[in-house]
């Protein structure tokens, strides 16, 4: 399932991959943060932590691994979302190993 963020641009792959996956408003996932002038009572949020090559061959990495956050803002109940954002990246060959409630 990863193959499809080779040779592309991660960002962008990971937002296409949240707007196949969420029955969520395309104007309301952003990268990063929310621009103050955009009202929403719920929207989501993603950035890259991290990014670690490894495992080279010929000095070329043959593996990477992204860290993500996405983050879930809303004045009501966010457990259904949040489940399918969890389903939807691991359904794409993503790992999902913490959540919190803040």
């Amino acid at each position: 399932m990863l193959e499809k963020f080779e040779g592309k641009n991660f960002k962008q792959a990971l937002r296409s991959t949240l707007l196949e996956g969420l029955n969520f408003p395309s104007d309301r996932i952003f990268f990063a943060y929310k621009p103050k002038f955009i009202e929403a009572d719920t929207y989501i949020t993603y950035q890259i932590l991290n990014e670690l090559r490894e495992d080279y061959v010929a000095d070329k990495a043959t593996t990477i691994t992204w860290k993500i956050q996405v983050n879930i803002y809303s004045n009501s109940d966010y457990d259904n979302l949040k489940d399918k954002i969890i389903e939807t990246l691991e359904k794409n060959g993503m790992i999902c190993y913490d959540t919190q409630e803040l």
